[in-house]
């Protein structure tokens, strides 16, 4: 608060060379020009290794959903179950994210998490995304969709998410 307000008492200056977030321009400008006036330099000068970061991380849990719907098509299962298969399926053991050790013994746990978290979210060109597929005995159950086959129908006949 007193930083912020030191700024407007300052006229809220923003120098030139401030860099500018795509359609955050007022926010890069505003932050820019408050961490300036503090004292502040650097900012969003990681922003281009922050953003192949996202892009690599993106990739990453692309080619997972992507492995995963070839692996189960749109059944849904427990984060439990994946971690098992991950053991016992080359390509889906490639696929996972380097987030997730199989040497973890919380790996499903951990998977079930960040299911979770991911659930929506829409990676790759396709589309493949995450959506919990109800529960059985309080567990979970997920699966995976491709943004593409919205309203076609699945080869049980019913149809995709």
């Amino acid at each position: 608060m007193t930083i912020g307000r030191y700024w407007f008492v300052k006229k809220q200056p923003v120098p030139n060379d401030v860099p500018v977030m795509g359609s955050f321009e007022a926010w890069s400008r505003t932050l820019g020009g408050v961490l300036h006036t503090a004292g502040g330099e650097g900012f969003l000068e990681n922003s281009a290794a922050l953003y192949e970061k996202a892009i690599t991380y993106s990739g990453l849990w692309a080619a997972f959903l992507e492995v995963w719907h070839d692996t189960y098509d749109d059944t849904p299962v427990a984060a439990s179950k994946v971690a098992d298969d991950v053991d016992g399926n080359p390509r889906l053991r490639e696929a996972l994210p380097d987030e997730f050790s199989l040497m973890d013994e919380n790996l499903s746990r951990k998977l079930g998490r960040a299911f979770g978290k991911h659930s929506g979210v829409r990676y790759g060109e396709a589309g493949y995304y995450l959506a919990k597929g109800g529960s059985h005995a309080g567990t979970a159950r997920w699966s995976v969709h491709r943004a593409s086959d919205e309203g076609a129908v699945s080869s049980s006949g019913r149809p995709k998410l």
